[in-house]
């Protein structure tokens, strides 16, 4: 058999912390355009997939090397 891993996790904390900085600032960016702007759909899809990429980033920052 062959060994899973997680292929969407980063394999360096250097790119987790990449991946976490740029999907916060994509949130945070979308949340301030959705209160000035009214609920849109992009920036609602924007705002899932920014806060998606926050949850792989966390990944992996706090997985164990082995999976990464």
């Amino acid at each position: 058999m062959s060994e899973s891993r997680l292929t969407f996790v980063p394999r360096s904390r250097g790119r987790s912390a990449l991946y976490l900085v740029v999907g916060l600032v994509v949130a945070v960016t979308t949340v301030i355009q959705l209160v000035r702007g009214g609920a849109a759909v992009l920036p609602v899809i924007a705002l899932v997939a920014a806060l998606a990429l926050v949850a792989v980033a966390v990944i992996g920052l706090v997985a164990p090397p082995r999976l990464r």
